[in-house]
């Protein structure tokens, strides 16, 4: 009998695995798929990088809050990363980097309003990835709107491209958007 119940256990420890990868496979494909419909390739926006999914999202340390500070000033493309506020800041668990929301002085001296921002470390070099967008979705009816009046369908399927992979809503999403956001499901449906 002991050995039965064991035998069970290991059973469905494997079935929970298996079903664990069919998830991570179905995320991956799903996201692929979406990117494909606009001519994306998930490889060109999506870093190399092994992450377990769904990424959970824990508060950071004081210590780890002053390294964000100081690879936002070392490996950001912000301006004045000194002029850099800091709202939400998570580490993405397990520890590949960090979820938040960024608003940083521009060039004429102004903030130039809050920015979804997910930093990763991908084989052993910072990546920043950056976003204006609070969803795909937004970005996606953004670009939509914003290529409208361009005359031919290539036209407008170029813009809307352009738009998006100069944006990364895909890349931040993909590591700040799991399990309700990085921000909590209210505080998330409160922001613009």
């Amino acid at each position: 009998m002991k050995y039965y119940l064991k035998g069970v256990n290991l059973f469905f420890g494997h079935l929970k695995v298996a079903i664990m990868n069919c998830k991570k496979i179905l995320s991956i494909i799903s996201i692929s798929l979406f990117l494909l419909s606009f001519g994306i390739s998930a490889s060109s926006i999506v870093p190399d990088l092994e992450v377990e999914f769904p990424i959970k999202y824990i508060e950071p340390t004081e210590g780890q809050i002053e390294e964000f500070k100081s690879l936002l000033e070392d490996n950001s493309p912000l301006l004045d990363p000194f002029s850099a506020q800091i709202r939400d800041l998570k580490i993405l668990n397990p520890f590949v980097g960090y979820c938040a929301r960024i608003n940083a002085k521009n060039r004429s001296g102004g903030y130039g309003g809050w920015r979804y921002i997910a930093f990763v470390n991908t084989q052993g070099k910072w990546d920043y990835l950056s976003t204006g967008f609070k969803s795909m979705s937004t970005s996606i009816n953004y670009a939509k709107l914003k290529c409208s009046s361009m005359g031919s369908y290539t036209g407008r399927e170029k813009c809307q491209n352009n738009i998006l992979s100069n944006e990364n809503p895909a890349t931040v999403w993909m590591y700040c958007g799991q399990e309700n956001t990085f921000l909590g499901k209210d505080k998330y449906l409160n922001l613009n």
